[in-house]
């Protein structure tokens, strides 16, 4: 029996890593040119045979390890000569990662990290247009091929220092593979450990969201691995590291507690006592912000003092403060009367002791001057003496024990400061021992026989009532405070949307109401931009509520123009990614949005931003649909210069797209063309178009050449 073939089973780090990858780029031998036409043609001629599909792939690795040779060549100007004639080898790299073959791959793949270390931030183009497979590899079973892309990633995130590699990161942060998402987060550590300040701010607000999402993700391994990017963005930015971390829910935060205090600069270990444990050492640092809002249990809420007052005092026998008035029973009055109760009167100031009264009668408490502090108020059945004070601890006397002295109950809140007024309180008699007693609370703040009205004394008059006063309206600034506490993170309910719909309503009248500053904007932009983001990816939002949402988020974006290059990259894509067939309303909702982005929006970002959502497969068909409707729209806006952008850069992907199975990709693309034409004419198009699609844009235009035909 013939032997069967079986792949082989390749150690994780079998040849496959940075470090391999440049012990083999030392042992090159380099190639030796004189002239550049030489040097360019022999490149031009192993381009030309990799590209070929009927070669052995045997022999293109070989021709792959030549075209290495000829990057390394030893003419002074052999750099600048392929920098310049790109067109020359691109071909070969840029197709290479589609390659089925692991060991062809991985040649491929060592071919383009030496020309990214060689060429640097000159190979953004092929970089941009190789990426999208690139990330296919990352997800690939096999091993080889799987490693080799992630190591060519790390070549290229290192050495490619450019503001558009972060554009092309934030287009997959999204993905539905879990291994992309990972790679997109590990480029991005790389990135800031090696870029400069000067390329990493012109995107640090893509940075900060591509942070965000990963600590947000939902696969394990992405949220261990955004930690660590969280560390290393927290050690170059830690304000903004500390925006990201307060809009974390708390088992987020609780994740993040380590990484954050291990990257802060006074949590050092070198400013740590070494003889002190990990658990001592946390008194004498920085404690992070989430450690600093722990509560702590060693607070002693008791007042100082107050127990050693009671214990002096231990053995007198004296009623507790909340007991009731004590009653002392009289004699049956013709053996019918219920026993009565002692009068529950106030002691007087001058005295100090006192006896019950036969009879009760009622006391009238004096009103003292406004700017007088007012007396406090005894408790029933005390007796005060004078000069007592309610924070002084002086001994009182009690009815049953007029001798007896004993502390009053400590009250936490200070008496009022306002003036008494003068109260009639009746007298509260006695019940039965099944009964309560009827203790009234003493009626404050109302005046006894005011001065009559003689027409000299109105300015005095308050025509005001408490019980009919309305209610004072609410400021804007409180309003909008309420608005983003209602929309913030746990406080929607997805199954009842109305009154989320309601308060979106409202802040959509706020904001066509012209009320809005920039400065109110700028401040409650953030909250409304994470709201939308994070409700357009939950699948169970109702449609109405994502229609309702970015209905106001259009409006907004409307009055303010200016804050739409902030965090565009993200929207956008969750833009696109949300078309849906089934509902016009929100694929209408969302176009609209986009629409509004893309007219503030220059040519050459709007191609950086859509092109990776059209060449990528893993795009749906109303997404790539609705990015060539936002090129043509652009198209329509732009300029000739423009347009002639538009051509060079768009060309090769939207010709591929209209291979694509669905027929509303298809007729986007030639609607694309047709828009083009208005500016350029169609014999420009017609070299760079397949004949079915040049054919079909005649069609197209002759179609809107005609009149309206009235029916």
């Amino acid at each position: 029996m013939g032997s069967r073939l079986r792949s082989a089973v390749v150690p994780v780090g079998s040849g496959i890593s940075e470090a391999d990858f440049k012990e083999v780029f030392n042992k090159i031998k380099p190639a030796t040119f004189t002239t550049r036409q030489a040097f360019l043609n022999q490149v031009s001629e192993l381009n030309n045979q990799l590209v070929n599909p009927n070669k052995d792939w045997n022999s293109k690795a070989s021709l792959l390890v030549e075209l290495r040779s000829l990057a390394k060549c030893v003419a002074p100007d052999a750099l600048e000569w392929l920098a310049e004639n790109s067109n020359t080898w691109e071909r070969c790299l840029i197709e290479g990662p589609k390659e089925l073959r692991s060991t062809l791959n991985k040649e491929y793949c060592m071919t383009i990290c030496l020309f990214t270390m060689l060429l640097g931030p000159r190979m953004i183009r092929q970089v941009e247009l190789m990426f999208q497979n690139l990330m296919n590899l990352i997800q690939n079973s096999a091993k080889i091929m799987s490693l080799s892309g992630s190591v060519t990633s790390e070549f290229i995130a290192k050495y490619v220092e450019h503001p558009k590699v972060i554009t092309l990161l934030a287009g997959y942060v999204t993905n539905k593979a879990h291994q992309i998402r990972k790679n997109v987060v590990n480029m991005l550590l790389i990135i800031l450990q090696n870029w400069s300040n000067e390329h990493l701010n012109q995107n640090i607000k893509t940075i900060k969201e591509i942070v965000r999402s990963g600590l947000c993700d939902a696969d394990t391994q992405v949220r261990a691995a955004s930690r660590s990017l969280y560390s290393a963005f927290n050690e170059k930015y830690p304000e903004l590291a500390n925006e990201i971390f307060e809009t974390l829910d708390a088992s987020r935060q609780r994740a993040l507690a380590g990484e954050r205090s291990a990257a802060s600069s006074t949590h050092s270990v070198a400013h740590e006592n070494g003889s002190m444990g990990f658990q001592n050492r946390l008194p004498h640092s920085a404690h992070s912000g989430y450690l600093a809002n722990r509560s702590r249990s060693d607070v002693n809420f008791r007042r100082p003092g107050f127990s050693a007052l009671r214990s002096k005092m231990s053995t007198v026998d004296a009623p507790r403060s909340h007991s009731p008035p004590l009653v002392t029973p009289q004699k049956r009055r013709n053996g019918v009367g219920l026993p009565s109760a002692t009068p529950n009167i106030r002691p007087l100031a001058h005295s100090v002791k006192a006896t019950p009264s036969a009879t009760p009668k009622p006391m009238l408490r004096s009103t003292a001057p406004a700017s007088a502090k007012a007396a406090p108020t005894a408790r029933p059945g005390l007796l005060r003496s004078a000069g007592s004070d309610v924070n002084g601890r002086k001994p009182e006397s009690t009815l049953r024990n007029p001798s007896a002295c004993r502390s009053p109950p400590y009250s936490s809140h200070a008496e009022p400061n306002t003036a008494s007024s003068a109260v009639l309180r009746p007298a509260i008699w006695g019940t039965s021992k099944y009964m309560r007693p009827n203790i009234a609370p003493p009626k404050v703040n109302h005046k006894v026989n005011p001065a009559p009205f003689n027409g000299n004394n109105t300015h005095s008059l308050d025509f005001t009532d408490a019980r009919t006063n309305p209610v004072a309206q609410p400021s804007l600034a409180d309003k909008l405070q309420r608005i983003m506490e209602q929309l913030g993170p746990g406080n929607v309910d997805y199954s009842q949307p109305a009154k989320t719909i309601e308060v979106v309503k409202e802040f959509q009248q706020i904001i066509l109401s012209n009320s809005l500053s920039g400065e109110e904007i700028d401040k409650h932009y953030n909250a409304f931009f994470y709201f939308t983001t994070q409700l357009l990816r939950e699948t169970a939002a109702p449609n109405t509520l994502k229609v309702a949402v970015l209905e106001t988020f259009r409006d907004l974006l409307n009055k303010e123009p200016v804050i739409i290059d902030q965090k565009i990259e993200l929207i956008l894509f969750r833009l696109l990614e949300c078309q849906d067939h089934g509902d016009a309303m929100l694929t209408r909702a969302c176009e609209e949005c986009c629409t509004v982005i893309v007219k503030y929006t220059s040519v050459q970002r709007c191609v950086s931003l859509l092109m990776p959502v059209i060449g990528n497969s893993d795009s749906s068909a109303m997404s790539i649909a609705a990015a060539l409707k936002l090129l043509k729209y652009k198209v329509n806006e732009t300029d000739l210069e423009g347009a002639k952008y538009l051509l060079n850069e768009t060309k090769e992907r939207i010709n591929d797209a209209y291979t694509h199975t669905d027929s509303v990709v298809r007729r986007a693309v030639v609607i694309y063309f047709v828009a083009l034409s208005e500016h350029l004419g169609v014999e420009t198009l017609r070299p760079h178009l397949s004949v079915g699609v040049f054919k079909l844009l005649e069609v197209y235009r002759e179609k809107m050449s005609r009149p309206n035909r009235s029916r």
